[in-house]
């Protein structure tokens, strides 16, 4: 087991599919008992993803750890404050949150610049953005009494540069406004002892994505360093790591899942 992790209380965000539900089954193989948060926790088993039970909480279950289901819209501010309330009671605490919620979920021929819909854009920064902050402040006071914590938030790296197409523009906006929050909340809550971190995933193999890019005719080539697209399980290790006791003075820091390099 990971360091740090056996014995912890831990939510995850996003956990229905892809690297939200990566990481619930990663730190439960590591010790934690987890809550698991979407606002569909059967994404993934719809996306083609194939569970090892009947639903994502009872995979979890499977691996003898305690798991609880919540579905919420978490980038309503009052829907995503009940649910991690719901969530530490059942839990009993909280050790850890991670944000995993969210993605491109609007079309990618209205995502331009100069053209995204007013709609698009607040749902992209309902998902991406508010969801993190939502729950994180309605967590910070809880690690706070806890002595400390972990929290982790997933961005993207359309979070640190806009595309040479223009695409995805507001997407990663939202994207770069998790980046520049996750460090100063990461600077604001040192002295409680509660660390924050980002991670960015590359271009991931979820079964949504997998299905996305094939229904659109897409068939794009790795062009990192190590020739391979990332799969969540890859990206749940990043996020493990930030989790464990290996990372106990890493905080505000932005890492990077996607394969390295690209010579593209």
């Amino acid at each position: 087991m990971t360091e740090g992790i056996e014995g912890k209380l831990a939510i995850v965000t996003g956990a229905g599919g892809g690297i939200g539900r990566a990481t619930a089954l990663r730190l439960a193989r590591a010790g934690a008992d987890v809550a698991l948060l979407d606002i569909d926790l059967g994404h993934g088993k719809k996306w083609g993803e194939a569970l090892s039970a009947e639903s994502v909480v009872e995979e979890v279950r499977a691996l003898g750890r305690r798991a609880f289901g919540f579905q919420a819209d978490l980038g309503d501010r009052a829907e995503a404050t009940g649910a991690i309330k719901q969530a530490v009671a059942e839990l009993g605490g909280l050790d850890i949150l991670v944000n995993v919620a969210g993605g491109a979920i609007t079309k990618m021929e209205t995502s331009f610049a100069s053209i995204t819909p007013d709609e698009d854009m607040n749902v992209l920064f309902n998902a991406n953005y508010a969801s993190a902050v939502n729950c994180s402040q309605a967590a910070v006071p809880v690690l706070r009494e806890r002595g400390g914590g972990v929290i982790v938030n997933v961005s993207s790296p359309a979070g640190l540069r806009g595309s040479a197409t223009g695409s995805l523009a507001h997407y990663g906006a939202s994207k770069a406004a998790l980046n520049i929050f996750s460090q100063a909340l990461a600077g604001e809550v040192g002295k409680d002892k509660i660390r924050v971190n980002v991670v960015l995933p590359g271009y991931t193999q979820s079964g949504r994505v997998a299905t996305l890019t094939q229904a659109r005719g897409f068939n794009p080539i790795p062009t990192n360093a190590l020739g391979r697209f990332p799969m969540p399980d890859d990206v749940a290790r990043g996020i493990e790591f930030f989790c464990s006791d290996l990372a106990t003075m890493v905080t505000g820091q932005i890492l990077a899942v996607d394969g390295g390099p690209s010579s593209g």
